[in-house]
């Protein structure tokens, strides 16, 4: 016995995903080529869905976003992916403001504050060492050539955290840098 729905012959999912995939490469290159930050990129997405009024948008950045936005969403490209893309793009761009605040409440010296500040701010290359007392107890290495300073700040705010949380509280602590 066959069911009228067994004629039904689905759209290729697969292909649909790899069109919205590339899709949104696409965009994240034309926010990355343009700097547009993820204020501009909500404003134009309410903008995209109504919930502004279009005559009240002024800053021609602004526009831009959503006139790639609205090229999308012809191409079938789904509204719940902005969505998705500005919380990623929110969260990576807390990463430096997070790190920068990880980084003046440690207990060490306003040097050594300010070499891991710059290796982030300057997107240095090299070698960090955690020590406590005076044993190293963890050694990361940085390729600051290959990563956004936000990726670098989460990536460090990361290695601090497990370090801080291996040698427990109330244990003195250090971070070398050595350049490469």
């Amino acid at each position: 016995m066959s069911h009228a729905f067994e004629k039904i012959v689905p759209n290729n999912p697969g292909l649909e995903a790899r069109e919205d995939n590339r899709l949104e490469q696409e965009f994240q290159q034309f926010v990355h080529k343009g700097g547009y930050t993820v204020d501009q990129i909500r404003q134009a997405y309410y903008d995209l869905c109504g919930a502004v009024e279009s005559s009240k948008v002024t800053d021609p950045q602004v526009r831009e976003i959503r006139e790639q936005m609205e090229r999308m969403t012809d191409a079938h490209y789904p509204l719940n992916r902005f969505v998705e893309f500005i919380g990623s793009k929110e969260h990576v761009e807390a990463m430096i403001p997070q790190y920068t605040q990880l980084v003046e409440g440690l207990a060490v010296s306003d040097n050594e504050k300010r070499m891991l500040v710059s290796l982030v701010a300057e997107r240095r290359s090299g070698t960090v060492e955690c020590r406590a007392g005076d044993r190293a107890v963890n050694t990361f290495v940085i390729n600051g050539n290959g990563a956004s300073s936000e990726m670098i700040a989460g990536v460090i705010t990361d290695f601090i955290r497990q370090f801080l949380a291996q040698i427990g509280p109330g244990k003195k602590y250090e971070f070398w840098f050595e350049e490469k």
